[in-house]
């Protein structure tokens, strides 16, 4: 089994959440455990979330559905919401479930 991990940064009320490895039924609740401890609360004001996945090896449904609790997460603190540098099997996977429009902007290139 491969690892996962998530980086958090934040910055002038901007979150950055970093994935790295595979985003599976087996790793998807780290990912939600980490957007609800960072995004769940509301010590810090909150404008933007940014989901970069340009480390991501792979992802399958539960991993969708953890980005997914992201965005809601987002929506709820009032912020945007944005995944960033998807790599090809990531994008793909969204467009096959009709998730596309979270990847609005989604550059490949673009920087996190």
């Amino acid at each position: 089994m491969d690892s996962f991990s998530v980086k958090t940064q934040r910055c002038d009320g901007r979150v950055v959440l970093r994935l790295e490895g595979e985003l599976d039924i087996a790793t998807g609740g780290a990912l939600e455990q980490e957007a609800d401890r960072t995004l769940g609360s509301d010590h810090e004001p909150i404008k933007s979330v940014i989901v970069d996945l340009d480390r991501l090896a792979f992802v399958d449904l539960a991993g969708l559905r953890a980005i997914c609790r992201c965005a809601e997460l987002a929506r709820d603190r009032g912020a945007g919401f944005e995944i960033a540098r998807a790599p090809a099997q990531a994008r793909r996977v969204f467009e096959l479930c009709g998730l596309d429009e979270l990847l609005a902007g989604a550059s490949s290139r673009r920087s996190a």
